[in-house]
């Protein structure tokens, strides 16, 4: 039936053979001698058999290949990638007064490629616009919708409006187009050394100072994007020469099996250096905070405020 034998596999029968509770529809994916070149995928279950007397036998194993709907899925998962990489940002040049890091990483597990999303935005002025948001769903429409806003977001930047605006209109968009989103976005001034940002049902942004300290913002939340009618407000933060603001989807920090808070909590422990690298600190936060087979993409960016322009 298998050619192979996942290393999983084992516990997984020792656990049934034990506990007499079934597991159903395990997933793997490997390569069979008659077909070397090309994957194939079987769903294995495990169940305990029992005499009629109740007597225990051993450990049953079922395996059902599924091996075009693996591929088809692949497929599908290879277009929403290719479209979602398309879509974002190439890597932004540096702004005046500013320093930036990013990282996207597309959800592990098979079909769940998702919306999230992140662009630098150069403002008049020497300002400069930071935006993170995550549309909620997954696959082919997520990303499109995806590309959908991050147009409409840059385009709204270029009216120079403040970020509740901004999110005041997106939040019509987004209805226009049958879904939910959350969103953060800012605007950061290296003239006056402040930010004004908004959020829409987005995770707190963290502020993290020269000194080591760090800070869950205490914004106002609003409501997603999409349609609520809800009105959107904007906070002026301190923003000097040293301070960073860590921008991040939920992907980074939410799992099902930890409360939120715990999570948020796990997120400023890795925060610890301030002299660290942007990049090495986007690096850590993904290695710390993600692990192996999470169903949730990630966008990260990371904003260090720097030398303002001269004059």
């Amino acid at each position: 039936m298998l050619p192979f034998l996942d290393a999983a596999f084992e516990g997984a029968m020792r656990e049934v053979l034990a506990s007499g509770t079934p597991i159903v529809d395990q997933y793997t994916v490997g390569r069979t001698p008659a077909d070397p070149d090309h994957d194939h995928a079987w769903s294995i279950s495990f169940y305990r058999l029992e005499s009629s007397a109740g007597k225990v036998l051993g450990v049953a194993t079922s395996s059902v290949d599924v091996t075009d709907r693996h591929r088809a899925v692949e497929e599908q998962r290879h277009t929403a990638l290719s479209l979602q990489r398309s879509l974002l940002p190439h890597p932004p040049a540096q702004r005046p007064g500013l320093e930036v890091a990013f990282r996207y990483r597309p959800a592990q597990a098979t079909i769940e490629i998702g919306g999230d999303w992140f662009d630098v935005i150069p403002l008049a002025g020497d300002k400069t616009a930071l935006v993170v948001g995550d549309v909620m769903g997954s696959g082919v429409t997520a990303a499109a919708t995806m590309g959908q806003l991050r147009t409409a977001t840059r385009t709204l930047a270029d009216l120079d409006l403040a970020p509740a605006r901004v999110l005041h209109h997106l939040d019509h968009i987004t209805d226009g187009l049958d879904t939910i989103a959350t969103c953060v976005y800012a605007v950061f001034d290296p003239r006056t050394e402040r930010c004004d940002i908004s959020v829409a049902g987005h995770l707190p942004p963290v502020l993290l100072r020269p000194d080591g300290r760090r800070e869950l913002l205490d914004l106002p939340t609003g409501a997603p994007l999409g349609g609520c009618g809800i009105s959107f407000e904007s906070t002026f933060i301190d923003f000097e020469r040293g301070d960073q603001l860590v921008l991040y989807t939920d992907g980074l920090v939410e799992t099902r099996d930890q409360p939120i808070d715990a999570r948020l909590n796990a997120l400023l422990d890795v925060l610890d250096d301030p002299r660290r690298s942007l990049d090495a600190t986007c690096d850590l936060l993904l290695h710390t905070l993600r692990h192996s087979g999470e169903r949730d993409d990630v966008a990260l960016l990371i904003a260090r405020a720097g030398a303002g322009p001269a004059g």
